[in-house]
């Protein structure tokens, strides 16, 4: 998903003629200097294109704007590389997808992993730089903050419930996709810090194992709408390898 057009730097106040502002100010007993003019002219077009192109540097390497190798650096400015991203189920089977049934799919065996990664591309890595630059700042996140958090990134609206010191299990929507989920959930060990997620949960924390997945319109005992008993489905909580 996009980042907000909140983050755009709007570089329109900068962007002039130079050309009709140069000639515009010559003095008046030049105005009728048709030669001159077509010279000052000549001249300013040039600088107008040098103007241009550093206007349009400036703004091609904002997060918003940036692409490509422009975007690489800003992610390695804070610390955020280019890495495989996207989770693609699509080679693997599962018991009810059409396309994917036994005997015409791979099937998943113990430490292999668990879906073929995809290269990360510039609209979903924008978000990515983005969520790194907010954990980059952030000590302390509160409820409210991680929940609109892991919405910008995720597209998904998620809850914890707390199951012990320090550990939480996570309340998604029945369709959340697994690149969405391993975000919230996988966490990474490197030679600078252990168990480190890509959202900013408080040091140490650490999840259940059960992630509970929760149906549209899900049942609740005391409501006698399409969520009464009897007719509509029930959150379900299920194992979940959480990747490290």
């Amino acid at each position: 998903m996009p980042i907000p057009s909140s983050y755009k730097v709007d570089f329109d106040p900068y962007r002039k003629d130079l050309i009709e502002q140069a000639l515009g100010r010559m003095l008046s007993q030049h105005y009728d200097k048709c030669i001159l003019r077509q010279f000052v002219a000549a001249i300013m077009a040039e600088v107008q294109d040098l103007y241009d192109a550093l206007i349009d540097l400036q703004e091609r390497r904002t997060l918003y704007a940036a692409q490509g190798s422009n975007l690489d650096a800003l992610g390695r400015i804070v610390g955020e590389g280019r890495a495989p991203y996207q989770y693609d189920e699509s080679r693997y089977m599962f018991a009810d997808r059409a396309g994917q049934k036994p005997d015409s799919s791979f099937v998943w065996c113990d430490g292999a992993p668990f879906s073929a990664f995809i290269p990360v591309e510039d609209e979903q890595y924008r978000v990515n730089i983005l969520t790194r630059i907010v954990k980059n700042h952030t000590l302390v996140a509160s409820i409210p903050e991680m929940q609109h958090l892991t919405d910008l990134l995720t597209g998904n609206l998620v809850s914890y419930e707390k199951t012990g010191p320090m550990e939480v299990t996570a309340i998604v929507p029945a369709t959340i996709g697994t690149t969405a989920l391993n975000v919230l959930t996988m966490h990474t060990t490197t030679q600078r810090v252990d168990d480190a997620f890509m959202l900013p949960y408080p040091a140490t924390l650490s999840f259940s194992g059960i992630v509970v997945y929760v149906p549209d319109k899900f049942f609740c005992a005391d409501r006698a709408n399409e969520q009464r008993c009897d007719h509509a489905p029930c959150a379900v909580g299920v194992p979940s390898q959480i990747g490290g």
